[in-house]
């Protein structure tokens, strides 16, 4: 029991970099209501028009769990995301820091039926099961 609020005091501390935490919690709330509005404006979206530093050691890693982390929180709202709204906000969000990344849109084929799928790509390597149809930018 002791070692469960341990666990979850570090979950929550680990989230204490304000700064990032209120940028990729007011963009997450801009992209969930853009989406609901008109999807087609997500894409210009996710271009950041300047690139500024969130905070002083902004990592993918760090910045991939601070927008699932808002995202999560989102879901309890009441919102609901996408694999299409996560990668907007990921891409919008590594592209502020300083890493290049792309939105990446694909397709597979699962027995009859045709699935797709968003993800974002950056300088490390991603391996995804799906054929890449288009990248934007």
């Amino acid at each position: 029991m002791f070692d469960e609020k341990i666990k979850t005091i570090k979950k929550i501390l680990y989230y204490r970099d304000v700064k990032l935490l209120w940028r990729v919690f007011t963009a997450s709330l801009k992209i969930s209501f853009i989406s609901s509005i008109r999807q087609r404006q997500l894409l210009n979206f996710s271009i950041s028009p300047k690139k500024m530093v969130l905070t002083k050691n902004a990592d993918t890693d760090k910045i991939y769990k601070y927008v699932c982390f808002c995202l999560f929180i989102l879901r309890k709202l009441g919102f609901r995301y996408t694999c299409f709204t996560h990668s907007i906000l990921l891409c919008r969000m590594l592209r502020q820091a300083g890493i290049e990344a792309s939105v990446n849109f694909g397709a597979r084929k699962a027995g009859r039926e045709l699935e797709g799928h968003c993800w974002v790509s950056h300088s490390e390597a991603t391996t995804v099961d799906y054929q890449t149809i288009f990248t934007y930018p």
